[in-house]
């Protein structure tokens, strides 16, 4: 039994080529094996013939087999389908009725006309609708043929035997029978292993695509998280560094403002030190402004008037007391006030008192700054939130900028125009994001670094749009009928994977039944993204959305 399949598979496969899709293969193969089941019923009544005495008539189906054989070796060397198909088709119609005739009509040949049925079944297995007409066509014109010269043929005599005729009937009944039975087993055999082997394929594919789709998200995902680490690192360490500093001129402040306390001697005193102070916050909050020439000359001033007064311990402070906005001539207002010695410890102490506020403003900063980033971070995630939320365009817009900053600051100017007055929509807020997300990147990539970024908000009737537009190098015409397929890309080879646009798509129009279309120059591209709105006061978007906190 396996030889014979491995021999059926072999002999099948004789018509197969390269670049054949599954449903060419199918047809070619089940030709073949037709043509394989009647060339041997061929040499079935060939031998038959012979057996009875009838060379002439063995030669109609020992024809039909020869004729198969070769025109088989043709399909082998040529794989042109078309003309063996035809040919084999019309010798299946045409030799049964030959034969019936030969033998003296329907009954004496026991009905070989059948066999022509099994050219039917092949033409509509593989060939279209039409073309299958055209061969039924045919075959009624040849059995009314058989109708009208039926009366008028010879009949040889060893057919007029009626058990012969009878048992000729059973064979050519049931072996039909059987052929056509085993014929669309066989058919329905290769549409079932086709049809598994592309729910198989088609499986692969989807896996290959959801993995390729998630090899998209994590490697945005990366980009974002250098991105964001990029953003958090300056304002942590300006942070960190206020305060390795401020712990020392925390220090020495307080051992200044001992050495002051017991030194103050009259209200004149006090007066200018408190005067020093005010003038210390003041400055940490509102520097001086002055160019790097003329802070120059005024620190050389400084150093000048300490050595001529033997101050010389104010040497390390010259920088704070120009911070302070003092000058030489300020200097000689407060040697009046003060003996040089208390002066020095005013001085050292004002300038440690400007060092240490401006060094808790830099603490203060930095630390918002990161508490700013991370609270931007969530929001933009939508962290411990259910699939749908309220959510506003304009915020999700600002909190991707805010991921993106360290990708637009490299000389890319950005542009908000918002609309104020838009509504919050019931949506997925991390998904939008990351249509966002996706838009942006694109077009940073297409400035290459430098030009202008601006996006846009607006409602038009029940939609919310969104613009953004760069004034990059635009999408390149071959590309724009393909621009939202997936892994059409106008990156280089290993920047990008051409999921981004596709991946944004299903997100704007599977996801939130909007649309997205784009129109694109060299100098300027807009991706326009148009949602229905949904008003933020609606009940059935309250009924159906709990938003736990954050902006939404």
């Amino acid at each position: 039994m396996n030889s014979v399949k491995r021999l059926t598979q072999s002999l099948a496969a004789i018509g197969d080529c390269p670049g054949l899709d599954d449903e060419e293969r199918l047809q070619r193969r089940f030709l073949i094996v037709t043509a394989v089941a009647m060339g041997f019923g061929g040499v079935v009544w060939g031998s038959l013939a012979l057996f009875l005495g009838l060379p002439l008539q063995s030669t109609i189906p020992y024809g039909y087999t020869a004729i198969t054989a070769a025109n088989l070796v043709y399909l082998w060397r040529t794989k042109d389908f078309a003309v063996v198909r035809a040919v084999q088709v019309l010798i299946s119609l045409v030799l049964p009725f030959a034969l019936q005739w030969s033998l003296g009509g329907f009954v004496s040949s026991g009905a070989m006309m059948t066999w022509a049925l099994l050219a039917l079944t092949a033409s509509q297995s593989f060939g279209n609708l039409r073309v299958s007409l055209v061969w039924l066509g045919f075959f009624l014109a040849l059995v009314v043929c058989s109708v009208i010269v039926d009366p008028y043929l010879p009949v040889p005599e060893v057919m007029n035997d009626r058990t012969l005729t009878r048992i000729a009937f059973a064979i050519n009944l049931s072996t039909v029978a059987m052929t056509v039975y085993g014929l669309t087993s066989y058919f329905l055999l290769l549409r079932h292993n086709s049809a598994i082997e592309l729910a198989a394929t088609n499986r692969e594919l989807v896996a290959s695509r959801q993995a390729l789709v998630q090899s998209e998200k994590m490697a945005s995902l990366g980009r974002l998280s250098a991105g964001i680490a990029h953003e958090l690192n300056n304002p942590a360490t300006v942070a960190q560094r206020g305060a390795s500093r401020l712990g020392p001129a925390m220090e020495e402040l307080m051992r200044v403002s001992y050495r002051l306390g017991d030194s103050v001697r009259n209200q004149a005193q006090q007066a200018r030190i408190e005067e020093l102070d005010a003038m210390a916050r003041a400055r940490a909050g509102s520097p001086i402004e002055v160019d790097a020439l003329e802070r120059a000359d005024r620190e050389d001033d400084i150093g000048v008037w300490i050595g001529r007064h033997a101050a010389d311990d104010l040497a390390p402070h010259v920088a704070g007391i120009v911070d302070l906005g003092l000058q030489s001539s300020d200097l000689d207002d407060l040697i009046e006030v003060f003996d040089a010695a208390l002066l020095s410890i005013v001085l050292r102490r004002a300038a440690l008192l400007l060092a240490v506020i401006s060094l808790l403003g830099e603490i203060s900063r930095g630390s918002n700054r990161v508490a700013g980033i991370v609270k931007a971070l969530k929001s933009y995630s939508y962290l411990d939130r259910g699939e749908l939320q309220l959510v506003s365009v304009n915020d999700g817009l600002d909190d991707t900028l805010l991921m993106l900053g360290s990708v637009l600051k490299q000389g890319i100017t950005v542009q908000r125009d918002y609309d104020a007055s838009l509504p919050s929509i019931t949506a997925s807020g991390g998904e939008l994001n990351q249509v966002w997300t996706n838009l942006i990147d694109n077009a940073a990539d297409a400035m290459e670094g430098s030009g202008a970024l601006s996006i846009r908000t607006r409602r038009e009737g029940d939609e919310i749009v969104v613009q953004v537009i760069d004034s990059g190098r635009g999408i390149p015409d071959e590309l724009r009928e393909q621009v939202f397929d997936p892994f059409v890309t106008s990156k280089s080879v290993g920047d990008g994977t051409g999921l981004g646009l596709n991946i944004t798509h299903n997100i704007v129009v599977q996801k939130h039944k909007g649309t997205i279309t784009f129109a694109s120059k060299p100098g300027r591209t807009c991706f326009e993204v148009r949602l229905p709105s949904h008003a933020a006061d609606s009940r059935d978007a309250k009924d159906r959305v709990a938003v736990p906190g954050g902006r939404a």
